[in-house]
């Protein structure tokens, strides 16, 4: 029945306040624009919303085909890099191994961008309801700065470290033989995966706030209760508790239904940063090793 009700997102301070960084994951092709995701029902729209699809379907093909391009140029520098150096076959497969789960990932993510978009709706209106219900039976107050601020600080500057951290350790790893465009597409593919983190960040920061707003409105009547000696006043406290908890159930269905959606593509994060630490240190030993030759050859 909840789903039955009008939704005006744009009455809802969270979706308010996360909505630029939905922006920032859409140019990274981790979801659709939010304009698409977040639209309404009224038919004057629909040629703009599909217009909208048709270019992001675009985008994304662009990106696969980017992501197949990386890969392939990325195989054949390392087949000549271990050939050139002769370097153990340990070191090929491990290379060739990060490539593929890259570009793995890179197609979930991109691919959950296209289909996933109805489930991530689906979520987002149980989250304006979920808000609308809470502010009704909260006496909290809250406001739209407080929680861009928070935002900023749990998701905006690990956006920032995040972006700042790929830029550098590409600078590091990459060698001086690649071109300035694949060096660029690299990081862009990178970044386009680490931004399933970011992303996972601001829906935790969501379910963060309706907690605390949940637990605010607790502590209230908690305190009320206890101040409270009249016998009739009491029972509408504890009409007020059992909606309470009733709220707050559904604020754990919601993340339920958030860990649902990034269940696949978090783990492949995770698994794949594993790697990474690997491949990070693996190379920089290797680069140590040759660097050292190298200045034993040219000393006198």
């Amino acid at each position: 029945m909840d789903n039955l009700r009008p939704v005006i997102f744009s009455g809802s301070i969270l979706v308010v306040a996360v909505r630029p960084y939905l922006w920032v994951l859409t140019l990274f092709a981790n979801l659709l624009p939010p304009y698409y995701i977040l639209r309404t029902t009224s038919t004057h729209r629909q040629l703009l919303l599909f217009l909208t699809r048709i270019i992001f379907v675009l985008y994304i093909l662009l990106q696969v085909s980017i992501c197949f391009w990386i890969v392939y140029k990325n195989r054949n520098f390392v087949i000549n890099y271990v050939r050139r150096n002769s370097l153990d076959s340990k070191t090929f497969i491990m290379a060739i191994g990060i490539l593929i789960v890259q570009l793995t990932i890179q197609l979930v993510i991109l691919t959950q961008a296209l289909t996933g978009h109805q489930l991530l709706r689906s979520i987002f209106i149980n989250v304006v309801q979920l808000e609308s219900d809470i502010r009704k039976h909260c006496a909290a107050v809250y406001s739209l700065c407080d929680i861009r601020w928070r935002l900023f600080l749990h998701v905006g500057i690990w956006l920032l470290v995040t972006c700042t951290f790929e830029v550098y350790v590409s600078y590091e790893m990459f060698p001086p033989a690649y071109t300035a465009l694949i060096y660029l597409l690299s990081i862009f593919g990178g970044i386009l995966i680490q931004m399933k983190g970011v992303e996972y960040c601001v829906w935790a920061q969501i379910i963060q706030e309706l907690l605390h707003l949940v637990q605010q409105q607790l502590i209230h009547l908690k305190e009320e209760l206890v101040r409270c000696e009249r016998m009739e006043l009491r029972c509408s406290f504890f009409a007020e508790i059992q909606a309470n908890q009733k709220l707050l159930a559904r604020v754990w269905d919601l993340l339920n239904r958030m860990e649902r959606y990034f269940c696949i593509p978090i783990c492949m994060l995770f698994f794949y940063n594993g790697l990474l630490i690997i491949q990070t240190i693996h190379w920089s030993y290797i680069n140590f090793e040759l660097d050292d030759l190298k200045l034993r050859l040219y000393l006198p």
